[in-house]
């Protein structure tokens, strides 16, 4: 026999590989285990919902402590949250959904949000960490870049949408994150900065997403100088829904 070989057909290489197999295996169900930690069990449509887990099976519940001090558990029993704003589109199960009214406000599609803590982000010094620059006050807009409060703002249809307030900044990465625009009614919504194109010669703010008469009906914040996760992710998703579903033209197949 060669050496390392136990009998003729069994060698080290080989019991080797086969305890990579076997571990591989153990580590593909684990982590397919631990993925299912969050947004299990799947919810089936219809008039008598199903939950499903499939293979492999939830794993068991783990509590963590967050910064603050509070602690989340997962995975966790949820209520399940109804969509309103929409309608299916034939009567099986699966089956896509319409939007009945503002389709940027059903949750459906690209306008889809996540619903996450209804609290601001904090910082390391327990600070909200998204924050206008009236709040701000030790921070300012770039010497070298336009300071664009009191632009004007404009749709994706070229009309103007309102004027920039103010600029919402992240004070852990020192980054825009919102731009704040006073309405033609007497709504202040947020915009997104990465939606948004800053001409500092023309002293305006343009933006792709949705026309100036849809800004009036983006999600309002509960405080006008903070916002949550939750109104965070609204925001992004009515702008960024804008994309798809702020016309019947963006919504239709270009074949």
């Amino acid at each position: 026999m060669d050496i390392g070989a136990f009998t003729p057909y069994v060698d080290a290489a080989q019991l080797t590989l086969y305890a990579f197999w076997a571990f591989f295996a153990v580590l593909v169900y684990y982590l397919r285990s631990e993925d299912k930690r969050e947004g299990y069990p799947l919810v089936t449509d219809g008039p008598n919902p199903e939950r499903l887990v499939g293979f492999p099976p939830l794993p068991e519940p783990k509590t963590f402590v967050l910064r603050d001090g509070s602690t989340r558990t997962a995975p966790r029993a949820e209520a399940l949250v109804p969509v309103t704003g929409a309608v299916p589109a034939y009567k099986f199960d699966g089956a896509p959904l319409i939007p009945t009214g503002n389709a940027l406000l059903s949750g459906i599609g690209p306008a889809a949000w996540a619903e996450r803590a209804d609290t601001p982000d904090i910082d390391a010094e327990g600070h909200n960490r998204l924050v206008p620059l009236r709040v701000a006050t030790d921070l300012s807009v770039a010497s070298d870049d336009p300071d664009p409060r009191g632009f004007q703002a404009i749709g994706a249809d070229g009309k103007v949408a309102g004027t920039v307030a103010d600029v919402w900044v992240d004070r852990g990465d020192l980054l825009i994150r919102y731009y704040e625009i006073a309405t033609s009614g007497t709504r202040t919504v947020l915009i997104p900065a990465p939606l948004v194109k800053v001409h500092g010669d023309d002293k305006k703010v343009t933006t792709g997403s949705v026309p100036a008469a849809q800004f009036g009906a983006a999600p309002a914040l509960s405080n006008p100088d903070r916002i949550t996760l939750r109104e965070e992710d609204r925001v992004s998703a009515y702008f960024g829904g804008g994309y798809l579903l702020a016309t019947a033209e963006r919504s239709e197949s270009w074949l």
